[in-house]
């Protein structure tokens, strides 16, 4: 597959699974729990095939979770399982970034290498880098206990409501937030290009 193609399909399936709280909400009824089942199961074995160069264990571990999820919600007839979804997710991401900072190098400063041409970064930008990987890591978890409790105690409506508008808002905000006191922090750091005068 084409590095082109894979970005597309990348896109169409993180677009399928933030819509798939929507889709549950609207089509539990008409649809039934095997068909919800079974399309959530696509949605996440095509996000590892797509991403199946990169993919390490915990990508096929959340894909075991996911169908197993999806058993137990067909053989009990009971959707609330199939709404634990976004919760594995948020916390399976923020695990990610909290993992990372075992390492030498954070995850947000993984994508900032890979993404930037401004390497090396300065100390001051490797520590903001460690922060702000924990500042997500804290904020998933938060999101997924806040998912987890939607699909536990809340209406369908509610979790719906929820998972596909109201936690997406939230992301917005805290990255809107953070982008605005980057830009200010930033001023502090040194220049990159001064070292390599």
């Amino acid at each position: 597959m084409s590095a082109s193609w894979t970005k597309v399909c990348s896109a169409v399936i993180t677009l399928l699974a933030l819509l798939y709280p929507a889709w549950l909400y609207f089509n539990v009824q008409s649809q039934g729990i095997a068909v919800l089942a079974l399309g959530l199961i696509i949605i996440a074995t095509g996000r590892l095939l797509v991403n199946r160069h990169q993919a390490s264990a915990k990508e096929y571990w959340i894909l075991i979770g996911v169908i197993t999820l999806c058993v137990i919600a067909y053989a009990s007839h009971n959707a609330i399982y199939l709404k634990f979804y976004p919760a594995v997710m948020n916390f399976s991401v923020a695990a990610s970034f909290a993992l990372s900072l075992t390492k030498e190098q954070s995850l947000i400063e993984y994508f900032a290498t890979r993404f930037s041409t401004n390497t090396p970064h300065p100390p001051q930008a490797r520590a903001y880098m460690r922060k702000l990987t924990l500042a997500w890591a804290i904020f998933l978890t938060g999101n997924g206990l806040a998912a987890l409790c939607t699909a536990l105690f809340t209406s369908t409506e509610i979790w719906a409501l929820y998972n596909c508008v109201i936690s997406y808002l939230i992301m917005a905000l805290f990255f809107a937030v953070e982008l605005l006191f980057r830009q200010f922090y930033r001023r502090r750091w040194p220049d990159p290009k001064d070292h390599n005068a």
